[in-house]
């Protein structure tokens, strides 16, 4: 591992091919599958009256002779991607044990002290209706899945290795006089053919009791059959569809052994009945896990949450910050202009008479991925002009902005708005605008911040929070410009400094609506998948380059049985007002 991995993460993506994604991704490296069998291995208790255990082999045949060994935990690796082919190799080690043939060839057997066997194998997946007693019975008994979930298992397909073609290059039998590792085929040169024999067809018999028990699960997944009618608030997230694929630790830096624990699984899922991409492969991009380095801990495992469902789906970021633009909005009346010269502008400040509903999509910011924000902006401008003895003109403009953006890297949300009022009122010789006589023009802005950071709780789960208290957001006001000529010529009634009360008063309230839904919108997402024997907390979340929510996933054995989230809805949240009318009068006119 190096810096370079570091920042190699960012570049991860849920994103396929084009505009198509998925939803959240899961990326389980090799290290999270091996922990998991490590703690089955520790303490699951084996039944005493079985010759096949996870800690014992003991298997006599009079026709093969027997074996008699004492395992270690299974491991397991990925290499390649689904672009190129993915390979799982499974590794079954023994910590001691005696081979024998039938014929007794060698008086006290083969010693199997650290041999260690690789066999190419397929992952498999099986629903709970293909599944063996037992092997509902080791995921009932470490997992309480609620009855509208449908369960699946994943599971390295031991059915599909061939004792009798191991992966040479992989395997080893002990250590020779020399003390180098002694390869499969000195051991097949070196001993009778029998052994071989009696090796391959023992293993064989190991194979299918692992599987029956299933011992060999990389992992569970629970998925939604279909989608129900559900309260749109609803703040749970269950995939209704899940791919798994593959993708390879890259960085040349890393030495073999240690780059296979950081190859990885993923997980891919899709929310709310959504197809799976037509082009399923996720993008070349970063890696997804790798190991500790210097001062940066490990990354044993990524959880993604697209940036299309953690800033625009439903309950999506994005839609709570609407009643912000709301609030920020300065809605524009005509201007007019009376016969005896006054000009008057009226503006209407945090309401817009068309949109009084924040939830409106009237508010909703847009995506601007080479500035790493999501953006709203409206353009309000009003104006008139009125010949009399001279032209009378005059006009109001309002600009305002909330922008959503995201600091890869980081765990902050900059949320931040903006509102300039600016008016004129002029005099003119003619129609044309050509020779000016006389001006009042002003200009102020309005600006806010209201940052939110993102973190995990004890138990793992992403939460929103606002950086500052809301009664402690404030909005300041810059008056941009301010032009009289000829200087105090003009009569004035009010000024438009002072709106930018308006707008904070109404934002701190608003603020503490949001904060409380923010607590709860993504409170169960992500809890879909379960490594074999234990569950996984997310921790340290932040955004990638393109605005995906990247979370650490750390693998924690079981303690008890693991509550997988119910599909009911959860807690119900809050809605956000309408917006009132709030109109301000500026009046003007030139003394003569």
């Amino acid at each position: 591992m190096s810096d370079a991995d570091v920042q190699s993460r960012l570049t991860v993506t849920t994103k396929t091919g084009g505009s198509e994604y998925y939803d959240q991704v899961l990326a389980m490296s090799a290290h999270i599958v091996n922990n998991g069998w490590e703690q089955l291995w520790e303490t699951y208790e084996d039944p005493q009256d079985e010759k096949i255990t996870l800690k014992r082999i003991d298997i006599e045949n009079d026709d093969l002779g027997y074996i008699h060994a004492e395992t270690l935990p299974c491991r397991i690796t990925f290499e390649g991607t689904n672009h190129s082919g993915l390979s799982v190799y499974y590794f079954i080690r023994f910590k001691s044990g005696t081979l024998q043939n039938a014929k007794g060839t060698l008086p006290k057997g083969l010693d199997m002290t650290g041999w260690c066997i690789c066999v190419n194998v397929k992952i498999g997946e099986q629903k709970k209706s293909e599944m063996t007693k037992e092997q509902i019975k080791y995921i009932e008994d470490n997992y309480s899945v609620p009855g509208d979930y449908s369960i699946a298992r994943l599971f390295a397909d031991l059915t599909s290795a061939y004792f009798d073609s191991l992966d040479a290059d992989r395997s080893t039998f002990g250590t020779g006089e020399d003390g180098k590792p002694i390869t499969y085929d000195q051991w097949l040169d070196q001993y009778d053919e029998d052994y071989s024999t009696s090796f391959y067809a023992f293993m064989s018999t190991w194979k299918r009791t692992m599987k029956s028990k299933g011992y060999s699960t990389l992992g569970v997944k629970v998925v939604i059959p279909s989608m129900q009618e559900q309260d749109p608030l609803d703040p749970t997230y269950p995939p209704t569809a899940m791919l798994h694929q593959g993708f390879q630790y890259k960085n040349d830096q890393t030495d073999k052994t240690t780059a296979a624990d950081y190859n990885c699984l993923l997980y891919c899922e899709q929310l709310m009945n959504r197809d799976l991409p037509q082009q399923s492969f996720i993008a070349d991009g970063g890696n997804w896990c790798y190991p500790e380095y210097q001062s940066n801990p490990a990354v044993q495992g990524t959880f993604a949450i697209s940036s299309q469902i953690f800033f625009e789906r439903v309950n999506g970021l994005r839609e709570h910050m609407r009643p912000l633009a709301a609030l920020s909005e300065i809605s524009l009346q005509d201007v007019t202009i009376f016969d005896w010269g006054g000009r008057q502008h009226l503006f209407d400040v945090g309401h817009n008479p068309a949109h009084e509903d924040p939830n409106d999509n009237y508010f909703l910011a847009k995506k601007d991925d080479q500035n790493h924000r999501y953006i709203w902006t409206r353009t309000w401008t009003k104006n008139k002009g009125t010949m009399e003895d001279i032209y009378y003109y005059c006009t109001h403009t309002s600009v305002q902005s909330v922008t959503i953006g995201w600091e890869p890297g980081s765990s902050r949300i900059n949320v931040a708005g903006k509102t300039t009022y600016s008016y004129e009122s002029s005099d003119w010789t003619n129609a044309t605008m050509t020779e000016r006589q006389a001006i009042l023009s002003e200009s102020y802005t309005a600006s806010w911040e209201a940052p939110i950071l993102m973190s995990t709780d004890d138990e793992g789960r992403l939460t929103l929070k606002l950086e500052k208290e809301p009664q402690d957001t404030k909005v300041s006001m810059v008056q941009d410009y301010s032009t009289e000529d000829p200087p105090g010529a003009w009569s004035r009634q009010n000024t438009p400094d002072g709106y930018e009360h308006d707008i904070e008063t109404a934002l701190q309230s608003a603020l503490v609506t949001v904060e409380a839904n923010l607590a709860l919108i993504f409170q169960t997402t992500g809890q879909w998948v379960y490594p074999g024997n234990g569950v996984l907390y997310y921790r340290n979340p932040m955004f990638n380059n393109t605005g995906d929510v990247l979370a650490v996933a750390e693998y924690k054995s079981l303690t008890s049985k693991a509550e997988v989230p119910g599909p009911h809805p959860g807690a119900t949240l809050s809605k956000y007002p309408k917006t009132k009318p709030n109109v301000k009068v500026l009046s003007s006119k030139r003394d003569e």
